[in-house]
C-alpha cells in the first residue's frame, strides 16, 4: 500500500463570519487541509491486477483537536473501507475463481475498480464542505461514479443541516428553485418522470448538497433524475438569490 501526501490548493476565506455576504476584500488562504493518498492492488497467483483501489481523503488541523479528531476519523474510517482487502469488490479467492474463469472463455480481463477522491468546495472559520467522487467497475458495460457530500462546523465538528444555516422557509424555496433550473433543461437531459419527487426527497433528507464560495449546490448522481449518461446534475443557488433564508449569526 503506498501513501502520499501533499497539500490542498489555498483555499479562500469568507472575510465575513458566514458564506452569505459577497467577497469585497481580497480571499484569505487557508491551508489547513491536507491530502493523503493511498493505493491497494490484489494480484492473481500469476501476478495479474485483479484489484486496484485508490483514496484521495483529508485531513484537517484546525488548532481544535476535538474538531479535528471527528473529521479526520470520518474520512480516515473511510480510507480504511475502500482500501481494504476484506471490502465487498477485494476478495482474493473470489477475484481468483472469476478471473480464470473469464481467461477459459474469452480471455478478457480488466481488475476491479473501487475509487474515492475528495476535494474541498468551502472553507472559512465556520464551515467546511467536502465533495466526495466514488467510482466503482466490476467488469460491466462501463464502471459507475456516484457523490456525496458531508459538510462540518469546524467550530464543533458536527456535521451541518440546513436549520444550522438556513431559515425554516429555505427548504420550499430551494425545491422550487432546483425544479425551476431543471425544468429549463428538460429538453436537453430528458428527466426522468419524477424527477420533481426526486428533488422533493433531496431536500427533505437534506443529502448531497455543499456550500461553494458562490452558492448553495447540490448533487445528483447518475441514474438518479436521468440516465446514465447525462452524468453528475449539479444546481446551485447564488447567495444573492437567497439572502433572506440565510441566517445571520454563525455557528
Amino acid at each position: 500500500m503506498e501513501t502520499e501526501i501533499f497539500t490542498t490548493e489555498p483555499m479562500t476565506e469568507s472575510p465575513t463570519e458566514s458564506p452569505t455576504e459577497s467577497n469585497t476584500e481580497p480571499p484569505v488562504e487557508y491551508e489547513n487541509i491536507e491530502f493523503i493518498h493511498e493505493e491497494n492492488e490484489i494480484t492473481a497467483d500469476d501476478g495479474t491486477v485483479l484489484f486496484k483501489s485508490h483514496v484521495d481523503y483529508p485531513q484537517i488541523s484546525t488548532g481544535n483537536q476535538e474538531v479535528d479528531d471527528i473529521i479526520n476519523q470520518y474520512y480516515l474510517d473511510q480510507k480504511e473501507f475502500y482500501l481494504s482487502d476484506d471490502s465487498i469488490h477485494a476478495e482474493k479467492e473470489d477475484l481468483q475463481e472469476y478471473y480464470e474463469l473469464r481467461l477459459s472463455n474469452d480471455g478478457c480481463w480488466a481488475p476491479y475498480e473501487w475509487n474515492m477522491e475528495t476535494s474541498v468546495k468551502y472553507c472559512s472559520e465556520d464551515y467546511v464542505s467536502f465533495y466526495n467522487l466514488t467510482y466503482v467497475f466490476t467488469l460491466g458495460a462501463h464502471g459507475y461514479p456516484s457523490d456525496y457530500s458531508k459538510n462540518y462546523s469546524l467550530k464543533t465538528g458536527e456535521e451541518l443541516t440546513f436549520d444550522d444555516i438556513f431559515t425554516d422557509d429555505f427548504k420550499p424555496f430551494a425545491e422550487e428553485y432546483i425544479v425551476t433550473e431543471l425544468e429549463k433543461r428538460e429538453e436537453e437531459c430528458q428527466f426522468w418522470e419524477d424527477y420533481k419527487e426526486q428533488v422533493k426527497k433531496r431536500i427533505d433528507k437534506e443529502t448531497n448538497w455543499y456550500l461553494t464560495q458562490n452558492g448553495f449546490l447540490i448533487t445528483f448522481s447518475p441514474y438518479e433524475i436521468a440516465s446514465f449518461g447525462k452524468g453528475i446534475i449539479e444546481v446551485e443557488i447564488p447567495y444573492e438569490d437567497m439572502q433572506k433564508y440565510i441566517k445571520n449569526a454563525p455557528l
